[in-house]
């Protein structure tokens, strides 16, 4: 099987690509909330410190701070940085599961004689659509997660549906829904101080002086309104709401589409590709939608790349025996080549 673990090489090496490019992407979304956050705060105080040398010095840190923010947000959260990452795993996931569907034997890698040459030419159509991301692969120790030998309908259902849904779909969503349930609430909590400071201290005109330092409490309510609109921006940039409701979504309709055939059952050839070809729908259309979600294209009426639109109520049609084509995956990573 050859071709099969040249197959899971190229998706090993194509998903370490897309999880280092997400991690620079990650970092400076990161790093640019926390400049911005220090900027606005510095450059609020300073114009409260009576001394002017360190007037002077907490200005020209919050300049800094601004200054840096902007810089790598232009710099390292550039489209052609976010575009790379959204390919470089879309090529991945393409890989793994034409690896998952040849390992499994379902259609149209049914026939032993022309299966190896098929998965060769789907490989390859793959591949060249992210002829332009080559820059960015590199040879990884890592296995990944695609399949090396053939499996059987059991280890199919284990290895890719449940491994998929218990062990990847359900832990990162809870992992968003964790981190954007914090952010909100700082949000909350911030904005709630904002709305209390501008009443009592509009209505009481206090200020605080400790020394020669004299601050008007008042003056809070800008910056605590500015660091409130950064978080609602960091939490719209990095998506959480929205990876946690699909990824739930998906988990459950793995598990749903799982638990209609009892383990001990082994479906006819039939039947079997009809069942892989419904689990790896669900699994592209999850990708599609996030996909498209990162590059602010996708259309919640219309289908997109060939796939059936991403919408609540929408469940995978059956098919007789035919698998996501490569194709699809093809023109996927091809629409969003660099400029």
């Amino acid at each position: 099987m050859d071709a099969l673990a040249n197959v899971a090489n190229r998706a090993a090496e194509w998903s370490a690509s897309a999880d280092r490019l997400k991690s620079g992407l990650v970092t400076a979304r990161w790093s640019v909330f926390a400049l911005l956050v220090i900027g606005v705060v510095t450059t609020s105080t300073a114009g409260q410190l009576a001394d002017a040398d360190t007037e002077r010095s907490a200005a020209v840190i919050g300049a800094v701070a601004l200054a840096l923010s902007a810089f790598l947000a232009a710099r390292l959260q550039s489209t052609q940085r976010m575009t790379a990452w959204i390919r470089a795993r879309a090529a991945s996931e393409a890989l793994k599961r034409q690896a998952f569907v040849f390992a499994a034997g379902a259609a149209p890698y049914d026939d032993p004689a022309t299966a190896e040459a098929l998965l060769n030419q789907e490989r390859d159509r793959i591949e060249r659509d992210a002829d332009d991301l080559l820059m960015h692969l590199k040879p990884t120790r890592r296995p990944g997660s695609a399949p090396r030998t053939m499996i059987s309908q059991a280890e199919y259902r284990q290895q890719r549906i449940q491994a998929q849904a218990k062990d990847f779909y359900r832990p990162r969503a809870q992992r968003y829904g964790r981190i954007a349930d914090r952010l909100r609430l700082a949000e909350f909590v911030l904005a709630l101080a904002a709305a209390l400071v501008a009443a009592i201290c509009g209505a009481l005109q206090v200020g605080i002086v400790i020394g020669d330092f004299r601050y008007e409490p008042i003056m809070l309510t800008p910056l605590l309104t500015t660091v409130t609109s950064a978080i609602l921006a960091h939490i719209e940039a990095s998506r959480y709401q929205f990876l946690t409701i699909t990824y739930r979504a998906a988990a459950r309709r793995l598990e749903s589409e799982d638990a209609l055939t009892p383990p001990q059952r082994v479906a006819s050839p039939a039947e079997w590709s009809a069942f892989v070809t419904r689990c790896e729908d669900i699994i592209a259309c999850e990708n599609m939608s996030w996909t498209a979600k990162w590059t602010d294209t996708w259309d919640w009426q219309q289908p997109s790349y060939n796939q059936p639109s991403y919408n609540p109520s929408w469940q995978p049609s059956p098919s007789p025996a035919s698998v996501i084509p490569a194709a699809a995956d093809s023109d996927a990573i091809a629409a969003r080549k660099l400029e």
